[in-house]
């Protein structure tokens, strides 16, 4: 008979890639996950992995048994949650994590909604890379992050989501930048100027941006505004640099080789047992139908 202890161990060795690994991350002693795994191996009647040293090598039937363990394993972990989630209703804070990407207006939207209905809530807007965002969901940390999802229509990580739409990249420059007389202006125009890059763009994966072989990486984006207000150019959301736009402050370029902007995705993440809670169910609703609204 087949445990879903058996099948935790045989995913965490196929993910880790050794024993030793596997046993840190699932805080069990090494021999007990062997055990787990050699187990699973006598019930099925075939080996799983070969040891070659001190790593453990997946075979070719371990490959065609993890993705429907890891799914088994994944909604097992849901229903626990879930379960445990029933005694812990009462939110008086809620985290939402974002990066440098996200449109200022879905943060006054979800504001104005949150604390009209639940006003004694504590609303925090935290900013962080994708790297801890899904590490502290899956630590209880966080209850919501809205985050670029690197390409992705599944998260790498044991947490749910909602792919909410598109969000418009465009260039942009000072006012007083050569860039802005030139008519037109091509890619090898880009190419010889400095370019700036928002580090959170290289965390989401959008290395297609990187356009001049002289650019510098900047976290902070009102560094990188300043910047760009002095000289050199920028990839930026269009939501966040409209208004720098309309103060006069940076010109949107017109790339002759680019007939429509770039896209790149924005999708909501949240623990497996949030839509458990009411609030949290509530927020995740207005959050999809700002995006049904207002993203591509």
């Amino acid at each position: 008979m087949l445990t879903l202890e058996q099948m935790k161990c045989f995913c965490a060795v196929y993910e880790q890639g050794s024993y030793s690994a596997a046993a840190k991350k699932l805080k069990k002693d090494r021999s007990t996950v062997r055990e787990h795994v050699t187990s699973l191996e006598d019930s099925l009647g075939f080996e799983l992995f070969a040891i070659e040293g001190r790593k453990s090598i997946a075979t070719e039937f371990s490959d065609s048994l993890y993705y429907r363990a890891s799914i088994l394993t994944r909604h097992a972990a849901e229903i626990e949650l879930g379960a445990l989630s029933y005694f812990d209703q009462n939110i008086t804070e809620v985290n939402i994590y974002h990066d440098v990407l996200l449109p200022h207006q879905l943060v006054l939207f979800i504001t104005k909604k949150l604390m009209g209905k639940y006003p004694t809530i504590q609303l925090n807007w935290l900013h962080r890379n994708r790297e801890e965002t899904i590490a502290d969901i899956m630590s209880g940390q966080c209850q919501l992050a809205i985050m670029p999802n690197n390409f992705r229509i599944m998260p790498e990580k044991q947490v749910w989501y909602r792919n909410l739409g598109l969000i418009n990249l465009a260039a942009y420059a000072g006012v007083n930048s050569q860039l802005t007389k030139l008519t037109p202006i091509g890619m090898k125009d880009l190419q010889l100027e400095k370019q700036f890059l928002s580090e959170n763009h290289i965390r989401a994966g959008l290395d297609a941006l990187k356009v001049s072989p002289n650019y510098h990486i900047i976290s902070n984006n009102d560094v990188l505004i300043e910047l760009i207000k002095d000289h050199g150019w920028a990839v930026l959301a269009k939501p966040f640099a409209q208004p720098y736009v309309l103060k006069g402050e940076l010109i949107k370029l017109d790339i002759k080789e680019l007939t429509n902007n770039f896209k790149y995705g924005l999708s909501l993440y949240f623990s497996v047992d949030a839509e458990q809670n009411k609030l949290l169910a509530e927020v995740i609703d207005w959050i999809c139908a700002y995006a049904k609204l207002y993203l591509d």
